[in-house]
């Protein structure tokens, strides 16, 4: 089953960038479905709200679990099993 990976972004956080080329590898490797999310866009800010997600770059992976920042390849592994 296909995992998705929701990336909340912002154009003035120096780490999405990065973050952004991470994850699409990540979704190559992992076959995740990735939808990246303007944090600052009305669906941004309501997931923020409903994830209490207060900083930049943050993945929300199948809707339950949060990463905050920029993962290593483990934590993404851990979580996708976890899923």
């Amino acid at each position: 089953m296909t995992k998705e990976v929701i990336l909340l972004i912002s154009k003035n956080c120096p780490h999405c960038p990065i973050a952004k080329i991470v994850w699409e590898s990540f979704k190559r490797e992992l076959d995740l479905k990735l939808k990246i999310i303007d944090a600052l866009s009305e669906e941004g800010k309501l997931l923020t709200s409903i994830y209490n997600i207060r900083s930049v770059p943050a993945a929300i992976v199948d809707r339950k679990h949060v990463i905050i920042g920029i993962p290593n390849r483990d934590e993404v592994l851990f979580l996708i099993k976890k899923s």
